[in-house]
């Protein structure tokens, strides 16, 4: 049956709260939303979406303590990846948490292929609650948000098209810009995911 395609961004209280926005220029740091959404088969010009279990009241996020922080294949197992304190825009490192096991947080990472993971150790971030999640229709240049799994408020948001089409699945806000373009309107969500 034919359906809206929707793209499902996961966002997180701690990336706004504690990373606020890229240097671009500086804007007053709001919560950021995390999320979870329909997975997705297109066939032609027919998009079928299969809803998910119901997403959960809130999630958990990560902001970077450590000036480095490593993530490892599995907890205390080889590492896969190193990340600055800070990112290339300016604003501290975050990640979405997957799981936890002793000491130790499976987070999805700011890297390709979208929906890579890997575990850090609980000693080098902070972690937060997220009562926030986004949904954003592709179909319908839309997007809800929802606090503790009640829908908030509904706004109209450019997505995108061509070459740089908005990538469809989970993922989380990195950061909040207010863009020197005109075109990408008042302010500009960086995600985790990659075109």
């Amino acid at each position: 049956m034919p359906h809206r395609a929707t793209a499902t961004i996961t966002l997180a209280l701690a990336i706004l709260l504690a990373a606020g926005c890229s240097q671009q220029e500086p804007v007053t740091p709001d919560p950021r939303p995390t999320t979870t959404g329909a997975s997705e088969t297109e066939r032609d010009d027919v998009t079928e979406v299969t809803e998910r279990p119901t997403a959960p009241e809130a999630s958990k996020a990560t902001t970077a303590l450590a000036q480095e922080v490593t993530v490892h294949e599995s907890p205390g197992g080889s590492v896969t990846h190193t990340f600055d304190q800070v990112t290339p825009s300016g604003v501290p490192l975050t990640f979405m948490v997957l799981a936890e096991e002793d000491g130790w947080l499976e987070v999805q990472l700011p890297v390709r292929p979208n929906g890579t993971s890997g575990w850090v150790s609980t000693e080098q971030v902070v972690v937060l609650e997220v009562p926030y999640r986004l949904e954003v229709s592709t179909a319908e240049n839309s997007m809800d948000l929802y606090r503790h799994g009640l829908l908030v408020s509904s706004f109209s948001v450019a997505t995108g098209t061509g070459d740089t089409p908005t990538p469809r699945g989970t993922y989380y806000l990195t950061e909040l810009i207010a863009p020197t373009n005109p075109g990408y309107g008042p302010f500009a969500y960086g995600v985790s995911a990659f075109s």
